[in-house]
């Protein structure tokens, strides 16, 4: 049986030393944002999200247009086009209402993650597609607990992204934070807990004011829980890209649904794909997916496929694909 971490044995400077670890690994992201984040000092009383304990944060009351306010003041263009590029698909998102609301079921949009801000984005884009009265509760983002060290609008930007719905906090499982020596039990004890309340989310009635019937939920993810590695030439554009692979955790959150593949790239023309409502059951079925992006990138960026490199952590033998096992 897996230890539970002891959190009681955390002194104030032990949890102190946790946030400011973390903090060091989101240095990049806040000199990247244009000014759009910045540090966030330990305050667990001001920032809830920074309580080691929580891995859940409830969504909060939002004016009209506050969420999408918000976004377009981030990233404009990410925004605008993620908007373009849903409001083109007419017949995939009626596919998708109907799914989320005449059969319950769950869509999982995952992405690759180019920016620690680009799948907040397309969530907030994407919840404008959901009934006004119900995406609150309907909508929902996993994010790294790294995020608990960066400000933005005033506030945790942990905390910006309950204007989009419910929140749940990770460890991701990758070098940079298996790096930092934290005790490995924290991480487990935390994604655990992330998972448990993400599974206790999707399996709470929530009933349509007018259909009287259960709905179906949306959780946005980015697959890896990492921004992927970009490596750029001499003429600033990207030449190789190493996205992140895909852990058990996430593998077992999607099976409780269907995965909505998306391909993400902000930079001076952003771009966005969506891909086929997929069944994703193994880790064959969850590679095949992200080969579909890698692909993507590939051709959006006009460099080879052997640039775009997936850091697998399946132990599966897979032959290569294109395309992800669609359901239509």
């Amino acid at each position: 049986m897996l230890r539970d971490f002891d959190y009681e044995k955390l002194t104030y400077e032990d949890r102190k030393g946790i946030h400011d670890a973390l903090a060091e690994t989101t240095l990049k992201h806040i000199d990247a944002s244009n000014g759009l984040f910045e540090h966030l000092d330990f305050n667990p009383a001001a920032h809830p999200s920074q309580i080691l304990e929580t891995t859940h944060l409830e969504p909060v009351p939002v004016a009209e247009g506050e969420t999408a306010a918000l976004a377009t003041a981030a990233r404009p263009d990410l925004f605008n086009h993620a908007r373009d590029v849903l409001a083109k698909q007419p017949a995939f998102t009626s596919a998708a209402r109907i799914l989320l609301y005449q059969h319950g079921v769950n869509i999982f949009p995952v992405t690759n993650h180019g920016t620690i801000e680009d799948i907040a984005v397309w969530s907030a884009a994407w919840l404008e597609h959901l009934d006004e009265e119900t995406w609150p509760d309907q909508n929902g983002l996993v994010i790294s607990r790294g995020v608990t060290t960066i400000g933005a609008f005033g506030m945790a930007a942990s905390e910006v992204v309950e204007k989009a719905g419910h929140v749940f906090m990770s460890f991701p499982r990758t070098p940079t934070i298996d790096n930092l020596g934290f005790d490995d039990s924290l991480i487990s004890t935390n994604n655990r807990a992330m998972r448990r309340e993400v599974h206790s989310w999707l399996g709470e009635d929530l009933v349509h004011k007018v259909l009287r019937r259960k709905i179906g939920k949306t959780l946005n993810i980015a697959w890896s829980g990492k921004t992927d590695t970009v490596k750029y030439g001499d003429d600033h554009k990207p030449e190789r890209i190493i996205m992140g692979g895909i852990s058990n955790g996430t593998l077992d959150i999607v099976k409780r649904g269907l995965v909505l593949p998306i391909t993400i790239w902000e930079g001076d023309e952003p771009f966005i794909e969506i891909g086929e409502l997929t069944k994703v059951s193994t880790p064959q079925d969850a590679l095949k997916v992200q080969q579909w992006q890698q692909h993507k990138l590939a051709k959006t960026l006009g460099i080879s496929v052997e640039n775009v490199e997936i850091n697998q952590n399946q132990t599966a033998a897979i032959n290569n694909t294109n395309s992800p096992r669609a359901i239509r």
